[in-house]
């Protein structure tokens, strides 16, 4: 009898032990999720983005996507492909891009007009400008 509460007491500290460690390092938590869900972890949500402005996008768009972050951005160009968004600073000439896409955080330039709002990540229409 003594030897079977050991035992049971054994298995609990080491079930205990590994909750502790899986939950404070956030990589080890993720190590059994599915890739893709990995994939837009690591991004931030961008691989979700891509997804859905492959959705609402024709494939001849074309625009520029403010730097926010050098994966994600680059992730989100790439993914984007063939629709054409250059990578711009924050101080660029915006009137030559037909669309502009704001990750992170919404943009207050009054030649942007918001069409599309997804998880944080804005899609704006420069005035005048057609896609």
């Amino acid at each position: 009898m003594d030897i079977v509460v050991v035992v049971c007491a054994a298995f609990l500290v080491l079930y205990v032990a590994t909750k502790g460690i899986m939950g404070s390092f956030p990589q080890v938590s993720g190590f059994w999720l599915p890739v893709d869900k990995k994939v837009d972890r690591e991004t931030l949500g961008q691989a979700s983005y891509a997804d859905h402005l492959k959705k609402i996008l024709p494939e001849k768009a074309y625009g520029c996507i403010y730097f926010s972050l050098d994966m994600q951005t680059w992730f989100l160009q790439n993914q984007l492909y063939p629709r054409m968004f250059s990578v711009v600073e924050e101080s660029a000439d915006i009137n030559d891009c037909g669309l502009v896409i704001s990750q992170f955080w919404p943009r207050t330039n009054p030649l942007l007009v918001e069409i599309d709002n997804f998880n944080g990540n804005y899609l704006y229409e420069v005035k005048g400008n057609v896609y």
